[in-house]
């Protein structure tokens, strides 16, 4: 289940990337880099190249809103997240935040004290009533809205969102972390 959340928040960008630098050359590079590593080397490196691309391609961005744009009005805390959350119906790896309203414009927060500049958390921003089982969750992350958090960047702008919502994450970090969502 985490792979497909994973595949599902950001398939549109991650085909464009692989068509525009060829999947050929790709896997070529992926399986030379591998020789004499193990499993957690390629994994780390797995990971780290993907939010590489997923950086490159525009992942996690609004299309219409600058990341670093502000405005006087002060944000409140609506809902939080964190690493160490209980997993959504025992489901290992699938962290859900608590439903929060929404009208116009949500701001996500993270926190990961011992990360770096390229350690962050992935998650999607999903309407609450898509929450009833695992079925229907993956529709919700299909077409929920994605945000890419990472040391260098902690904070990103999610617009056009009304109603109620969670947000959900499945792919694990090393680190610690908080996401914190906030409106205004």
């Amino acid at each position: 289940l985490p792979q497909t959340f994973f595949c599902a928040c950001f398939s549109r960008r991650f085909t464009l990337v692989l068509e525009s630098v060829g999947a050929d050359f790709i896997a070529r590079v992926v399986v030379e880099c591998m020789e004499g590593m193990t499993m957690k080397d390629i994994g780390i490196r797995i990971v780290g190249a993907l939010i590489v691309v997923m950086v490159v391609a525009g992942c996690g961005r609004p299309e219409d809103h600058p990341a670093a744009e502000t405005e006087s009005a002060a944000w409140t805390t609506v809902a939080t997240l964190t690493s160490g959350d209980e997993p959504w119906q025992d489901i290992a790896g699938i962290l859900v935040s608590k439903p929060f309203e929404a009208t116009g414009e949500v701001q996500v927060v993270m926190e990961m004290p011992d990360g770096g500049q390229l350690e962050g958390v992935i998650a999607v921003i999903v309407p609450a009533e898509q929450m009833a089982d695992h079925r229907t969750l993956m529709t919700g992350i299909r077409q929920g809205e994605s945000v890419m958090l990472v040391g260098a960047q902690p904070t990103q702008v999610v617009t056009g969102l009304e109603g109620s919502f969670v947000l959900v994450n499945a792919v694990p970090s090393a680190h610690d972390w908080t996401l914190t969502v906030q409106t205004r």
